[in-house]
């Protein structure tokens, strides 16, 4: 969820910009393993569908540095 987030919520910004969406997370707590959900609401399909695409995009990415690093994500 940190890696979706971003730093000072930079990279949900800007997934909610590019896309026009709107997202609600429960609360995160960081070094919790607990998972949390996420519900994103926007105008139009097309506009939630490239949301969860590029939010799909950033957890491969953490899964990446996760295996890279020999950490358990």
């Amino acid at each position: 969820m940190g890696h979706i987030i971003g730093r000072d919520g930079q990279t949900i910004h800007r997934i909610r910009n590019e896309c026009g969406v709107v997202t609600y997370n429960e609360q995160y707590h960081p070094y919790q393993s607990q998972p949390v959900n996420l519900s994103i609401a926007g105008n139009s399909r097309n506009a939630i569908q490239q949301a969860i695409f590029q939010i799909e995009h950033e957890i491969a990415i953490s899964n990446h540095w996760c295996r890279m690093n020999g950490i358990h994500c």
